[in-house]
């Protein structure tokens, strides 16, 4: 039996020195200069007195197998947590460092996993009696998929909001927010640090609601941001519509079992009111966290000489009578993307072995943090398509966060469908079709659906 939710958060910099090189664009021309704003790494922990689950979401590319391994190691010693018991995700800004898992960069890789720690101590430090409620809000017209102007799009955000059970005030401990959509708003030529509308959207819901915010990333490895420019102001702009529908949400729902009412002033008395929104308080629960390795079929590479052709194909697609003309910067990015491959890892496109899971082969981390009854948070490696999360949404009925992103770098992981019509994402998915799919099953069987 529970013996009472406790919980705690706390925000930590992470931005590291600049010179070192940028993640994200391959068309970047030089090596960080500078920070348009921090890097940060958002920590939240609860404790039912049995279990302690805590979650770090970092404003990073992704989360690297390295520096879970090494975030892992610490939180096991300072705090005792188990490796089902700690989540770890990135925000998968295209504005931070590079070389997360690279050999030679343990330097960096350290120096993020202390910080990392840092902010779940930090968080386990402030633990204090809470409530959990959960909402849906609508956020619309900031995302759309990139792939298919006509395909899914999430334009809900889920989230939960973490509020301190002996106030009746506005403050939150903390605001996790789960929303679809690549953060990259700005662009391959920004080469200073930023958490790009990630950043933004913290810290218009932290003036709004108090506490921490928490961006989790969801599903959207087919969803960009629509923008009107790549700038600083565009970010903020982003940022803003997404916090403020959240903190709406949050602030309407964390009076829900406060006894709202109104006075009525021609009997002399006060009457309940209801309905403020579709968000709802979280019945208590037992914590439990849940971590799956999946087995994984690494992909067959085509051949050197069809990537050649392919690279050919996409360079013939942007000519122009004009001899003068240049392609489009997502094109040119594709091609780099292509010579990228070629130049660095040309073994890799002459195998012809059929796709098979291999005893000791490659694994893909899939966690479950069930938080209540209806109410839990799922983390999937790399980057899965809009329908991998609504999937599993689907599923469970209740309310779940769908964390991409988390764990481990796995790239692109496409929905077995979207292999034929094949595209940037497609080209550069390291593993088979019906990885998502299994992925989704594996997460759906711990949600105990």
């Amino acid at each position: 039996m529970t013996t009472g939710l406790r919980a705690g958060a706390a925000s930590v910099a992470l931005t590291p020195a600049t010179g070192i090189e940028m993640a994200g664009y391959i068309a970047r021309t030089g090596p960080s200069c500078g920070v348009l704003d921090e890097l940060c790494c958002q920590a939240v922990v609860f404790d039912d007195g049995q279990t302690r689950l805590a979650l770090a979401v970092c404003d990073l590319l992704y989360m690297t197998g390295p520096i879970r391994s090494l975030v892992c190691a610490q939180l096991a010693d300072r705090l005792g947590l188990a490796a089902s018991e700690v989540m770890l995700a990135a925000t998968h800004t295209h504005c931070g460092p590079a070389h997360l898992a690279a050999p030679g960069y343990q330097e960096l890789q350290s120096f993020l996993a202390d910080r990392i720690c840092d902010a779940v101590c930090r968080a386990a430090g402030t633990l204090r009696p809470a409530r959990l409620f959960a909402a849906q809000p609508g956020v619309e017209g900031i995302s759309a998929n990139r792939r298919d102007p006509a395909g899914p799009a999430d334009t809900i955000a889920p989230m939960i909001v973490v509020s301190p059970a002996e106030s009746a005030g506005p403050g939150a401990i903390a605001v996790l927010v789960n929303f679809a959509c690549h953060a990259t708003i700005l662009e391959h030529d920004t080469c200073r640090y930023s958490a790009d509308f990630p950043g933004a959207m913290r810290r218009t819901l932290e003036d709004l609601c108090g506490g921490t915010a928490i961006f989790l990333p969801g599903c959207g490895g087919d969803i960009n941001p629509v923008f009107t420019e790549h700038t600083e102001a565009e970010c903020a702009r982003t940022g803003a519509i997404l916090g403020a529908a959240c903190a709406y949400q949050a602030l309407a729902v964390s009076r829900l079992d406060r006894g709202a009412r109104v006075i009525n002033l021609s009997l002399d008395t006060e009457l309940p009111v209801t309905g403020f929104g579709p968000g709802q308080p979280v019945s208590p629960a037992p914590l439990r966290g849940h971590l799956a390795s999946v087995p994984a079929v690494v992909r067959a590479r085509p051949s050197h000489q069809a990537v050649v052709r392919e690279l050919a194909t996409l360079r013939g697609k942007t000519a122009s009578d004009d001899p003068t003309a240049q392609p489009e910067a997502r094109t040119r990015e594709a091609e780099l993307w292509i010579e990228d491959l070629l130049v660095r890892y040309p073994q890799q496109f002459d195998s012809t072995d059929p796709p098979a899971v291999q005893p000791g082969g490659p694994t893909l981390p899939v966690q479950v943090f069930a938080l209540g009854g209806d109410l839990a948070i799922v983390a999937l490696p790399g980057e899965p398509f809009t329908a991998t999360g609504q999937q599993i949404r689907t599923a469970f009925g209740g309310t779940v966060l769908t964390v991409g992103y988390a764990n481990n770098a796995a790239g692109y992981l496409p929905t077995a469908d979207e292999f034929g019509r094949s595209g940037y994402e497609v080209g550069s998915s390291q593993y088979a079709p019906g990885t998502a799919e299994r992925l989704a099953g594996t997460a759906v069987a711990l949600l105990g659906v």
